[in-house]
């Protein structure tokens, strides 16, 4: 059984500490990614079109005559903003690069613990904290399969050995991580800035959340679980019914509404939706 990583581009700080992109196979906006983290669909599209590609560089993919299943990163309810690139990778596959036995299937990988607090800002020890391989169940069969994982950045490889482990458990065979970004892993907390480039404040969020082909996820419902009472309100206001229904579904059902440092958030968050429903919003 092996293992490896493929990426789009790198990035790395520079002398003040900002991130800057160094292409490796194809230039990323960090503007539009910093989008495509808190939903913006389009911009996912694109980057899955560019994974595709990637991923057809990888000779024992297109020799391997059963295919190959395609995973992201484990979630319980609330999706990580990679699950945003599954459809669009496989589809654009399936268009664009034929292979002997096309991937058709998407294996689901969840998660039963989920982070105790933003997992971009946390600290090398405290992302192995945070992640574990028994901290995720792969759901589907995948003994002696390959099997691709769609990630958006690599850091720590924190997330990829969990994820790594997990499938070696269950049996996978040959096991390929795509990455959009890889940072070196130097300073973690770089993540948290390159996902701040262009979204900033609930407001921001807001604007993504009215646009066409937007896809909330996970990262969407922690950043609202931190916000205040007035910004969730306003956010509220101002997006579609079918995100409020969204967030209101996710944060009673999901493993993050339930952690202990976000249950005064998902409360807040839900005192908020209950008066927007009880006004007529």
């Amino acid at each position: 059984m092996t293992s490896g990583f493929l990426t789009l581009a790198t990035v790395r700080p520079d002398a003040a500490g900002r991130p800057v992109v160094r292409a490796r196979h194809r230039v990323v906006d960090l503007a539009a990614y910093s989008r495509f983290k808190y939903g913006d669909g389009l911009v996912a599209v694109e980057l899955a079109s560019a994974l595709a590609s990637l991923a057809a560089r990888v000779p024992r993919l297109l020799s391997d005559p059963r295919g190959f299943l395609v995973a992201v990163p484990g979630y319980d309810v609330a999706p990580p903003a990679a699950a945003s690139l599954l459809a669009p990778f496989l589809g654009e596959l399936g268009a664009s690069h034929p292979y002997p036995s096309p991937p058709r299937a998407a294996v689901r990988v969840r998660r039963r613990r989920a982070s105790p607090s933003d997992f971009a800002a946390m600290s090398h020890a405290q992302r192995g904290l945070a992640l574990r391989a028994t901290d995720l169940e792969v759901v589907d069969d995948v003994r002696g399969r390959t099997v691709v994982v769609l990630d958006d950045v690599r850091v720590t490889g924190t997330h990829e050995r969990a994820m790594t482990d997990a499938l070696r458990s269950a049996g996978a065979g040959r096991i390929i991580h795509l990455y959009v970004l890889s940072t070196g892993g130097d300073d973690p907390t770089i993540e948290a800035r390159i996902n701040a480039v262009a979204v900033r404040t609930v407001a921001d969020m807001a604007a993504l959340a009215r646009m066409a082909g937007y896809v909330p996820n996970a990262r969407v419902l922690r950043a609202l679980m931190t916000a205040s009472a007035a910004e969730v309100e306003d956010f509220c206001a101002s997006v579609p019914e079918s995100v409020r229904r969204w967030v209101e579904e996710t944060v009673r059902t999901d493993t993050l509404g339930a952690a202990p440092a976000n249950r005064a958030g998902a409360e807040r968050v839900l005192d908020v939706l209950r008066g927007a429903w009880a006004a007529g919003a």
